[in-house]
């Protein structure tokens, strides 16, 4: 028997998640006077997306693909990857500008209002997807930058000159887990098939 790895490089339906819900998370505490002034703490800095994906469930050919797709994955066990129709291509002018020593970057987003900027680490790139351009010139072969798509980390063979400006254009999926151990399914009728919302969950992006 194969060993149980925690993590499958297979996406999760694209015309299930087309219909599904979901969006990002965060956990803050808010501790709040009798005054009504407030303390605010946020107790993790990064989001978490979550998702529901039963209404994108249409049919029975959906269901059943998704209970092909929760028993391979265990439940909670193993986690994969998820395209979140509503986010999932990233455009940066200005990635990073060089400093001569660094060969290696990882991939990240940036969501920016005026002078507020949030970056959010990218780690499963979409294969055949990730186009790099180091001072707006897109790198050939042998010269192309090696893109690790499991993690997000892309490299030179050396170091961009200094001061050169790396900009980046992909697809990225998010890396997710079911929420729930178990899928309970309703027969409500003749070949119509139910079930109770099915959550998936971020899984952290050290």
């Amino acid at each position: 028997m194969k060993p149980i790895v925690n993590f499958i490089e297979e996406r999760f339906p694209e015309d299930i998640s087309y219909g599904s819900l979901g969006g990002p998370e965060y956990v803050n505490n808010i501790i709040e006077s009798l005054n009504f002034n407030e303390i605010r703490i946020a107790k993790c800095a990064n989001s978490r997306m979550r998702y529901n994906i039963m209404p994108g469930i249409k049919n029975q050919e959906q269901l059943e693909v998704l209970t092909s797709f929760f028993r391979i994955c265990r439940g909670k066990l193993i986690g994969f990857r998820y395209k979140d129709w509503s986010d999932y291509r990233a455009n940066e002018k200005r990635f990073v500008v060089c400093n001569g020593i660094d060969s290696e970057f990882q991939l990240t987003k940036s969501y920016t209002i005026g002078n507020y900027t949030y970056i959010r680490k990218i780690t499963k790139p979409v294969r055949d997807t990730v186009k790099i351009f180091v001072d707006n010139k897109i790198h050939s072969a042998p010269h192309v930058p090696k893109v690790d798509y499991s993690t997000g980390i892309f490299s030179f063979a050396s170091p961009p000159l200094k001061g050169a400006v790396i900009s980046i254009e992909f697809e990225f999926d998010v890396p997710v887990r079911f929420d729930t151990d178990y899928m309970p399914i309703t027969i409500e009728g003749s070949n119509i098939y139910s079930c109770c919302n099915l959550n998936l969950v971020e899984l952290a992006q050290n």
